[in-house]
């Protein structure tokens, strides 16, 4: 390469690389659709010769960067819960709440704590449920989904949104001033 000046040298391989693209990309092809199986074997072999020293650098990595790590996993799994969320309705189907820290993925048909259990996280059962708009989900708010857990049914579908105590959901108990229910 005639060019010293690493300035220079430089937009000289910018300008080769633009003028010759289509042929790089097809050399480029070529060499990896030749050398992936070699490429494959001398990962794997470098792997097993090295795994212990290489899981020794991701723990000192992940010990020195945790905040940093911490914090992109945290918005990575609100993103994918957002998205989940919102591509199911993005609201309770039985009381309308749409703030998203209220909100839940839902098993329609019952057996989700079984369910849960065949992934090995949370996330994967998210990312599962990304893929495509699944049948016997639903996005319930959490007081919904207790209560249909409990009960069986939701108060907010109740005809007379009465409790098993004959008082209206949500209305305490008077008490005189000795402390005595005036009910």
């Amino acid at each position: 390469m005639p060019h010293k000046d690493p300035i220079v040298r430089k937009e000289y391989k910018r300008l080769y690389y633009l003028a010759n693209l289509a042929r790089i990309k097809v050399y480029r092809r070529k060499r990896y659709l030749t050398k992936t199986a070699q490429i494959k074997v001398g990962t794997r072999r470098y792997y097993l010769a090295n795994h212990e020293a290489m899981k020794a650098a991701k723990r000192r990595y992940e010990k020195t960067h945790r905040p940093a790590l911490n914090g992109t996993r945290r918005s990575y799994w609100a993103k994918l819960r957002e998205q989940v969320i919102k591509m199911y309705g993005g609201k309770c189907k039985c009381c309308g709440e749409c703030l998203l820290v209220f909100l839940a993925m839902d098993h329609i048909y019952g057996g989700g704590n079984r369910h849960r259990r065949t992934f090995s996280s949370i996330h994967q059962l998210y990312r599962w449920l990304r893929e495509k708009k699944r049948a016997g989900f639903r996005v319930l708010c959490h007081n919904c989904n207790h209560s249909y857990a409990v009960l069986g049914r939701c108060p907010h579908n109740d005809k007379a949104n009465k409790n098993h105590t004959g008082r209206m959901l949500g209305q305490r108990r008077e008490r005189s001033d000795n402390g005595v229910s005036m009910q």
